[in-house]
């Protein structure tokens, strides 16, 4: 049985590989160098400016240039939480939020650096949570709700 599927198979083979040649045409010096003119005249990409830094999340002040990250931004049962970064040493965007929000929770160095500052009370309660991403960067973390 297998001898007699082998036939067929062949033949289904070939006629494929007959029409995918026949369809295929063939390139010349003409055909490259229309290639290559629309190839030169593709746009260039568009710049897309970075959204302006908000001044406040959620009542609370924010770090100068400060960049939203969207794809980390959640609500999760009542709980929001919006994400940012800033290129800025942890050491300059802290002293920055000890000047503007004066409740600091918590503040922690070395290997586990990071502060917690608290603006408002109750439901409108918002926690601003620092940690180094990196030397030069920070993760500016906004909460808002039951936590």
């Amino acid at each position: 049985m297998i001898r007699f599927l082998r036939i067929p198979l062949l033949v289904v083979a070939t006629v494929l590989t007959v029409t995918a040649c026949n369809g295929k045409s063939s390139s010349n010096a003409s055909d490259q160098s229309n290639a290559t003119t629309s190839a030169q005249s593709t746009p260039a990409p568009v710049f897309t400016p970075r959204p302006p830094t908000p001044n406040s999340v959620y009542g609370a002040p924010v770090f100068p240039g400060a960049i939203v990250e969207p794809a980390k931004t959640v609500n999760l049962q009542g709980t929001q939480s919006t994400v940012l970064t800033v290129d800025d040493s942890f050491d300059e965007v802290h002293a920055w939020y000890q000047e503007h929000i004066q409740t600091e929770l918590s503040h922690t160095t070395g290997a586990m650096t990071g502060a917690v500052f608290v603006v408002g009370t109750g439901k409108n309660q918002v926690k601003v949570t620092l940690a180094p991403s990196d030397p030069s960067d920070t993760i500016i973390t906004y909460m808002r709700g039951p936590m």
